[in-house]
């Protein structure tokens, strides 16, 4: 298992959502700690565990302590993403677009096309 430091540099959410799809990308098993550690309100947020939850959807994974709030997560990606149609909604002002930058990548190396519906806000 490959463990990250989510509270590397500025220790945004960023370092969640591309160590997530890399990892589904790749096949890797992760875990994430001190996710958000350097920001107002530490740990996930709503469209941080959207994001995981999407790509947990896409690769049939499993998820531990994905929960708003978490400062840890582990991440193990079962099968590579075939394609297909998801929609998801944030449930917040979440930005939609940081999701879409994690889920795209998938979508380009999937075996079929793929179609998502995003539903939350446009800016972070």
């Amino acid at each position: 298992m490959i463990s990250i430091d989510g509270g590397a540099k500025s220790g945004s959410g960023t370092i969640v959502r591309y160590s997530v799809a890399l990892a589904s990308l790749l096949g890797k098993e992760i875990r994430i700690d001190n996710i958000r550690a350097k920001r107002d309100k530490p740990g996930l947020r709503a469209q941080h565990l959207k994001v995981i939850q999407a790509c947990q959807e896409m690769c049939h994974g499993a998820v531990g302590n994905a929960v708003i709030g978490s400062k840890a997560i582990t991440y193990i990606p079962k099968e590579r993403f075939k394609g297909g149609e998801y929609c998801w909604d944030i449930g917040t002002a979440g930005s939609t677009t940081m999701m879409a930058q994690t889920l795209l990548p998938l979508a380009c190396f999937a075996e079929k096309p793929s179609k998502f519906r995003l539903e939350g806000g446009l800016f972070q």
